[in-house]
């Protein structure tokens, strides 16, 4: 089975769903903070940050999670590892 492995670096249906999710969730958590400033809410930098990269992680496991398994089968049979 190893041998059939192509490792050519082909980005999979996972990858480009968790990459999406992360843009989204990313732009999301931007504007969370923008809108939470405006509304008066002091927040540090640090505190932004961190609010940014936890939505950031959340939205990539949901975007990594939509893909279907039957499309990640299909683009592992296309590239011959099954």
């Amino acid at each position: 089975m190893a041998e059939n492995f192509d490792n050519k670096g082909t980005l999979g249906p996972v990858t480009h769903g968790a990459g999406l999710g992360e843009g989204v969730a990313g732009a999301i958590a931007v504007l969370i903070v923008f809108v939470a400033v405006q509304f008066g809410l002091e927040i540090p930098e640090p505190v932004a940050a961190a609010i940014a990269v936890i939505i950031g992680y959340i939205g990539t496991l949901i975007g990594g999670k939509l893909v279907s398994p039957e499309r990640t089968i299909q683009h592992q049979r296309d590239r011959g590892n099954l």
